[in-house]
């Protein structure tokens, strides 16, 4: 699966099918993939009385593809943020269904932030031609502020429910 990404990187030209819908479709799917099957190979490892949490497994998996993606000037500062993260951000309990909306999620913004450029984006590609610009980019965050709001007021119930 990593060589399949590879593939799809190498044959994609700048801001074509990657930057796409259907691009970040695959993509989510490749890098869950990724992520499930590492995640298994992981907990397999365990070796006797020795278990690997769940959460430990993700964690490896997160900063293994963090290294193996990111340009060796920003990894020193992806490590920083990603323990600090580990820290100050716990996860308590997630499911693979909360994966894949994050990463389809991460995608996306990126092409709502793509989408300001004066060039544009193709964002139908390879069914349409038709590129969207700042106008797109501004209904996608007006839309995704909108689909906000219910985890705010639960976020906002939370906090002043159980006055910490």
């Amino acid at each position: 699966m990593i060589c399949l990404l590879a593939i799809i990187f190498y044959f994609s030209s700048h801001r074509g099918f990657t930057h796409s819908i259907f691009g970040i479709a695959i993509l989510t799917v490749l890098i869950f993939l990724i992520i499930f099957m590492g995640h298994l190979i992981i907990l397999s490892l365990a070796i006797g009385p020795v278990a690997i949490s769940e959460k430990i497994a993700i964690w490896i998996i997160v900063l293994f593809l963090g290294i193996l993606s990111l340009h060796k000037r920003f990894i020193p500062l992806f490590i920083f943020l990603f323990f600090i993260g580990l820290v100050f951000f716990q996860i308590y309990d997630f499911d693979y269904i909360m994966i894949i909306f994050s990463l389809f999620l991460g995608f996306l913004s990126h092409l709502i932030l793509d989408s300001f450029t004066p060039a544009g984006l193709k964002i139908f590609e390879p069914f349409s031609s038709k590129k969207v610009h700042k106008n797109f980019g501004v209904a996608m965050i007006i839309l995704l502020g909108l689909l906000a709001i219910p985890q705010l007021i639960w976020i906002f119930n939370f906090v002043f429910h159980y006055n910490f």
